[in-house]
This record gives structure tokens, sequence and C-alpha cells, in this order.
């Protein structure tokens, strides 16, 4: 199931650098788009993934590594298109698998909030200032 909800998630998609393109205006495009889909489509809030951590981890022991490794794959992801941010001069050199484990946690944080915040823009500004904060945001 959680291989069928993956073709579809906000992840799928999310960020494809290409190199010589910046890799960290990709990522605030596309968070933006995350953040209207969350905003918008109700079916999108609060992700299944993210979701699962809390009821499944520690409980379900089938499911238990099909979660963790969902997650594994996008902190992988996540640091190997950071890894293009770095070669590319846009992120200053850093711990990549630690800001790739901050952006994850990050999604998994708005895709919470997303249920709990009154507008669209307030969720954007919210995840705006994580991306700032990461040094990942850029118009």
């Amino acid at each position: 199931m959680l291989a069928k909800y993956s073709e579809n998630s906000p992840q799928k998609m999310m960020f494809n650098p290409v190199k010589d393109k910046s890799v960290k205006t990709a990522i605030s495009v596309e968070m933006r788009r995350i953040c209207n889909l969350m905003f918008n489509e109700q079916n999108v809030r609060g992700c299944l993934a993210s979701n699962s951590i809390s009821e499944l981890i520690n409980k379900n022991t089938t499911l238990e590594p099909v979660i963790k490794q969902y997650f594994v794959s996008n902190i992988e992801y996540f640091e190997n298109i950071l890894a293009i941010a770095l070669e590319q001069g846009e992120i200053e050199n850093c711990d990549l698998h630690l800001k790739a484990l901050a952006l994850q946690n990050m999604l998994i944080g708005l895709s919470g909030m997303s249920r709990i915040i009154d507008t669209e823009e307030m969720l954007w500004d919210t995840a705006r200032q994580s991306l700032v904060s990461l040094g990942l945001y850029q118009d």
C-alpha cells in the first residue's frame, strides 16, 4: 500500500533538480506547491506515511520496516539533491545527511500543521521560514 501511495505522494514529484539549475529555487517552488496541495486538498492533509509513524512504529512489526524504509529513501533522495546544491555552490559545506533529516522533519511537521493552520498563506509562511532557517530558500 505504501508503494502505491508513494506514486502520488507530494515527495514523488518533489524538487526535480537539474544540474546547472538552482536546487534551492526548485526546492522553494515545490514547497510552495506542496503547501497549496496540503491546504486545498483534504485527502493530502496529514500524509499517510507521516500519520503512520505515530500509529505503527513500535506497534506493528510487519509495517514498521516498510514505513522506516519509505523515510530512509526520502532522506537519501534529499541528501542527493543537497549534494547537487553543494556542488553548484548554492549551500555551504555541511553535514548533508543532517540537513536532509531536517528537511524530512520539516515536511512531516508541515503535514501535521496543514490540519490546524487556517490559511494557505500561513502554511507557506511556516514552510518558507523553515527553508530560510535551513539555508534552502530562494525566490
